[in-house]
Parts: C-alpha cells; sequence; structure tokens
C-alpha cells in the first residue's frame, strides 16, 4: 500500500514538474517558428 502511495505521489510530482516545462518548450517553438516565417517573408518581400 505504502509502495503504491509513493508511486503515485511520485507520477503526480513529475507531472506538476513537467507540465509547465512542456507548455514553456511550446511556447518557446512556437515563437521560434513564427520568427522564422517572418524572416523569409521579409527575404521574399526584397
Amino acid at each position: 500500500m505504502q509502495v503504491a502511495f509513493r508511486a503515485k505521489w511520485r507520477a503526480n510530482q513529475a507531472f506538476l514538474v513537467l507540465m509547465p516545462l512542456v507548455l514553456i518548450g511550446a511556447r518557446f517553438v512556437q515563437r521560434r517558428r513564427r520568427g522564422d516565417d517572418a524572416s523569409q517573408n521579409e527575404k521574399s518581400e526584397v
């Protein structure tokens, strides 16, 4: 019983730690893609 509780607590803690990292990573990737698209559009216009 104690082992199951500990595993559940560890999974919950990992979820709470990883979730913000995943959200920040996704936002960073989106921002990077937008920057690449903007730079390509500027080059094509010139």
